[in-house]
């Protein structure tokens, strides 16, 4: 039972399902700015000022860690709350970094 477009005449497997769940990952990572590196056990905050508003609450190896950018009227918000105990290291989107624990905010 084929419900979407398949994606050549002879093969009716549609892949649409797989790639729609790439914004899942994509979106935390990306618009928010949530990123868990594996391989340093490092947690960096580095929203991104892409005219998107957008929260939510990302799951990582230390917690949850919930976060919030929005873009209003020419002005770029963003703002998180960590898991206690846990540290991060914020970037702006002017490349300033700093060390953070609790809760971040940025507003430019």
């Amino acid at each position: 039972n084929i419900s979407t477009i398949p994606e050549t005449p002879t093969d009716p497997r549609s892949e649409c399902h797989g790639w729609g769940a790439l914004l899942l990952y994509e979106a935390p990572r990306t618009i928010l700015g949530v990123k868990y590196d594996r391989v340093e056990g490092t947690l960096t905050l580095q929203p991104a000022p892409c005219g998107i508003t957008m929260q939510g609450d990302v799951y990582t190896p230390y917690g949850q860690v919930q976060a919030a950018v929005s873009n209003k009227d020419g002005r770029f918000e963003a703002h998180y709350v960590l898991p206690d105990g846990v540290t991060a290291t914020l970037i702006a989107p002017d490349g300033t970094q700093t060390a953070v624990a609790g809760k971040a905010d940025i507003v430019m």
